[in-house]
């Protein structure tokens, strides 16, 4: 019997999901180049190794071996010897007549990478920088400084030609032509020119070793003469100058605006070795002032399109989701559009992307839905489709994604939540990270992810989704969670379920057993959902079980059922007057069924109509009223609105040889002459009363 309880507040947590703010200050520790290595600083030691004897390139090769041994070269001939002979065959005594350019370029080749080598292990020094640095320039640039441009390269294959022909190519010009000979001038120019590549490419990486030790090395002019070539064709050149300027990034003077530009064209071309270009938008997205500038819908467009490059690291991927995130978490941005989300599909398929990445990639759906205040459809199916294979952090995190999504749209696929209602997993919080725990009694305070769960249930069903049987079983099990939330919420569901489901008959039996539960919102829930379930089927089939029947008078509100400011027991006695109508002309009720008629005609105004006419109905069906509550039709048969149904009552009371009280046959006798009702008039109660 459901009694008054004062001021009883409902139980249901009102804090809002505060996954959100986790999501957006959740910090993941992303390296923004690619292993930036320590280079060691060997001491150099004094002296020379060369010898009178020997020829510039003889010299030079002797050196070389040495270098390639791993042999550290004494100062005099790293710091003097080396860069007197460096860039342009006037440098170099006794090479081969007629050869000089051919051999000077190999020469050239061969010292550069001599100073590349050496530069992972030893300072150069001012002097070599500076050469290096001519040495960043164009090919055609290049091409004077060690051919004497276009003219000097065509004597060169003009007397390649000819020294090939006659066979006359000396053995040491035969030993650095390792590589074999070129048979025609296209060969021979393609050649010189990968010469010429080679060089470039080993002293720019020279001057970034150089750098990573000193960035005092690049002066502003310097700086600015790097800069100028960043938009050269050659993309691994163009790759070392940006991973300069990523190391000196914290200087005024690079153009931040053509790199990055340069940088989102290599995402676009989705050519090799990409991970240069995006730890240079890595680090300008973490700029706002830069973000704003440099950022918007088509930028992102393309830096997402490169989830779908096979070959991309799990590094590059977690960079690029980085980039996008911190884009989303400034003011002035947009979700991300239908395209960029269907870019993010592949990192949710493959299960072999790392937590860290598919974390990230959460990230950038929750800043979306924040934005945006909705999910499309085929997202929110793909997370739901990636769940349950055995990531349950995964599994959990999309819950946390999920339920914020619900707050405003609802989740078509709540079904495939359902076993997650009995997930035992809490989450742990820690400034702006995350966890999650199994449950015990050190954090039975914290909050369940079968809470969020169940919060999803009551939003999907406030907006008209409708759930399957077996999630209405995962809700009637929950509801022995130990957690206070859990079980709330999900009572709350089956109350909401109740509305537009049909219940079975098992399962109603199952929520009688809660329905005395000591968390008052879950008995309130619990007795609506019962009473609506049972309405449903009785409405469906006529009728319903004896022992629901005998279980009314003890969940009929006989004052009142408060839950926060609303007042429920209209709801439950509205439901269960239409019920015991329905079965009035079934089965006789028991005594404990009466005393909700007696409470009514004797206490109440509001279901008197109601209760008369179950009377009329159950006793016209030959079925016994007891005396108590025909004594209290006394109370209503001299209301005048109420009289014509109460009379009839009587008369089936009457008829059942029943005995009815002096009082009421005198109220009856009165009205009986005093009726303008010729059908009442005709009537033989009378008689049959004798």
């Amino acid at each position: 019997m459901k009694i008054k309880s004062n001021n009883k507040q409902s139980e249901e947590s009102t804090d809002a999901l505060s996954s959100v703010n986790f999501f957006k200050n959740r910090k993941v520790d992303v390296k923004t180049s690619t292993n930036i290595e320590v280079l060691p600083i060997v001491q150099d030691k004094g002296g020379s190794d060369q010898s009178i004897w020997r020829t510039t390139s003889a010299e030079i090769s002797n050196l070389y071996q040495r270098v390639k041994s791993g042999q550290i070269l004494k100062k005099t001939d790293k710091d003097e010897y080396l860069p007197s002979r460096f860039l342009g065959a006037g440098k170099k005594w006794f090479l081969a007549p007629g050869m000089e350019h051919i051999e000077g370029l190999h020469l050239d080749l061969m010292i550069s990478e001599m100073f590349l080598e050496i530069s992972k292990k030893q300072v150069l020094n001012e002097k070599t920088i500076h050469l290096l640095i001519q040495c960043i320039d164009s090919l055609d640039g290049l091409e004077w400084k060690i051919l004497d441009g276009p003219a000097g390269r065509a004597s060169a294959i003009r007397n390649y030609t000819l020294f090939l022909k006659a066979a006359l190519f000396p053995l040491h010009i035969l030993q650095l032509f390792k590589g074999g000979f070129a048979v025609n001038e296209g060969d021979i120019s393609e050649r010189l020119i990968s010469k010429l590549k080679a060089i470039r490419i080993n002293a720019i990486s020279a001057i970034y070793n150089c750098t990573t030790r000193n960035k005092g090395i690049l002066t502003d002019e310097r700086l600015n003469h790097i800069q100028k070539y960043i938009d050269d064709d050659d993309k691994e050149f163009t790759n070392w100058i940006i991973q300069i300027l990523v190391l000196i990034e914290d200087t005024k003077n690079v153009d931040y605006a053509k790199v990055f530009s340069e940088c989102l064209k290599q995402l676009e071309e989705q050519g090799e070795n990409l991970i240069h270009a995006i730890s240079y938008i890595y680090e300008q997205s973490k700029d706002m002032n830069r973000c704003k500038e440099l950022f918007d819908e088509n930028s992102i467009t393309i830096i997402s399109s490169v989830f779908a490059k096979q070959d991309l690291s799990q590094h590059e991927k977690l960079l690029v989701c980085s980039i996008i995130n911190n884009y989303l978490q400034s003011s002035y941005s947009k979700g991300l559009n239908e395209i960029q989300l269907r870019n993010y599909v592949c990192l949710l398929h493959r299960s072999q992307d790392s937590e860290d990445l598919k974390l990230e990639a959460l990230k950038s759906i929750v800043l979306t839905v924040e934005k945006e205040k909705m999910l499309p459809e085929f997202m929110m199916e793909i997370l739901i489709e990636n769940m349950n294979q055995g990531d349950d952090k995964f599994d959990n995190f999309v819950i946390l994604v999920l339920g914020i999504v619900a707050e405003q749209q609802a989740i078509f696929k709540v079904d495939c939540l359902a076993s997650k209602l009995l997930e035992d997993s809490i989450i742990i919080r820690d400034e702006v990270d995350i966890s999650f725990e199994k449950a015990s009694e050190y954090n039975l305070d914290c909050q369940w992810i079968s809470s969020i769960v169940a919060q999803m249930f009551v939003t999907s069903l406030q907006k008209k989704t409708r759930i399957n049987d077996q999630s209405i079983d995962y809700l009637v099990k929950s509801l022995n969670s130990k957690d206070k939330q859990t079980c709330i919420l999900s009572a709350k569901s089956l109350y909401l379920a109740a509305e537009t489901h049909e219940i079975k008959d098992p399962i109603l039996f199952e929520l009688k057993e809660d329905i005395e539960s000591r968390i008052h919102d879950v008995s309130v829930y619990l007795t609506l959902a019962y009473v609506r379930g049972l309405a449903t089927l009785s409405s469906s089939y006529g009728f319903i079980a004896a022992s629901h029947v005998s279980y009314l008078p003890r969940i009929y509100v006989f004052e009142d059922l408060q839950l926060g400011e609303e007042n429920f027991a209209d709801k439950v006695n509205k439901k269960i007057l239409f019920l015991l109508y329905n079965e009035a002309a079934n089965n006789p009720f028991e005594d404990d069924v009466f005393r909700i008629f007696d409470h009514i005609l004797l206490l109440e105004n509001e279901y008197q109509v109601e209760a008369i006419e179950i009377l009329r109905k159950y006793s016209a069906n030959k079925f016994l009223i007891p005396d108590d509550t025909v004594s209290a039709l006394e109370n209503v048969v001299t209301t005048p609105e109420l009289f014509n149904q109460a009379f009839q009552v009587i008369e089936n009371i009457i008829h059942n040889k029943q005995i009815v009280s002096e009082k009421i046959l005198r109220i009856i006798a009165d009205n009986f002459y005093l009726s303008h009702d010729n059908k009442l008039r005709e009537s033989n109660l009378i008689p049959a009363t004798e």
